[in-house]
């Protein structure tokens, strides 16, 4: 006899890429995934224990097509391997999930010269959607959903110091960039409109997960009384890929299963285009290749 409770193959034949697939939220999404049929791109920092749990995966999913790749997003010229990595592999892609993030306490700069946060719960998402969007356009009807916060309604875009130089807090940092994914998936998707790809952001509820893991552990034991689990946590991710229903839904916000507005500033299309052409010009991307 079936099992009832088993996750429908509704992903066969479709690819994905996964980012922060090791841990919290993205290893529950990961394992989800899989169990539906789907082949599954996992972008990591820590490869070996991406390798421990792709074995885990098969052991409970029986599907072999979990691929990894190795990439730490704070290190752009990482973001740009694992994206040529991809891209020579697969022709199309069926959906892109930027889920890896980070929130240190303290400021700190990448390689390239970017404030942690902002590199990677925002740049890399914006690098990596730009290499692999020919991708997801060749794989339409595809899917971008970019992991954002609740948070992010007290966030403020630093236009003239999106580096946190001139004065830096760990919160102030987190909630600035995932203002910015709303910013991001809202312009992202006005660009996509025609071409059959739809971007949203969710808030996944506050989750069991080692993000905030810099934050004094008295503050982190009581969050965690008031904690989902990751799988709890990965279901809005699932839906957001998965669901016939939001085939043709781009540009939100979902607070966990439900759509709302996002914070006033998210809504700001002058905001919008500025902070695209601002990190198209942190990048060295053309302001129009999307």
């Amino acid at each position: 006899m079936a099992d009832e409770t088993a996750p429908p193959h509704d992903l066969e034949g479709k690819t994905i890429v996964v980012t922060g697939a090791t841990r919290g939220i993205g290893s529950a999404l990961t394992h989800d995934l899989l169990a539906r049929g789907a082949k599954v791109y996992c972008v990591v920092r820590d490869a070996e224990r991406a390798s421990a749990l792709k074995d885990e995966w098969f052991r409970l999913t029986h599907n072999p097509e979990c691929l990894v790749v190795g990439a730490d997003l704070a290190d752009m010229g990482q973001v740009r391997v694992a994206a040529e990595e991809i891209g020579a592999k697969e022709e199309s892609l069926y959906a892109l999930v930027h889920n890896a993030g980070a929130w240190p306490t303290t400021r700190r700069e990448t390689v390239d010269g970017f404030e942690t946060t902002i590199a990677v719960n925002h740049l890399a998402p914006f690098l990596l959607t730009h290499l692999l969007v020919d991708r997801l356009v060749a794989g339409a009807p595809a899917r971008i959903v970019s992991v954002s916060s609740a948070v992010h309604t007290r966030g403020a875009i630093h236009l003239d110091d999106l580096q946190l130089e001139k004065s830096f807090s760990g919160r102030a940092a987190y909630c600035q960039s995932k203002l910015a994914n709303v910013l991001f998936v809202r312009e992202l998707a006005a660009r996509l409109a025609d071409k059959g790809v739809t971007a949203n952001a969710v808030h996944p509820g506050v989750v069991k997960t080692d993000l905030g893991r810099e934050i004094p552990r008295i503050i982190r034991a009581a969050v965690r009384l008031f904690s989902v689990s990751p799988e709890d946590g990965a279901a809005p991710l699932v839906r957001l890929v998965t669901d016939p229903e939001l085939a043709n839904v781009s540009g939100k916000y979902f607070h966990r299963f439900e759509q709302r507005e996002p914070a006033r500033q998210a809504l700001d299309e002058d905001m919008q285009r500025k902070l695209w052409d601002l990190s198209c010009e942190l990048l060295g991307l053309a302001p129009d290749a999307i």
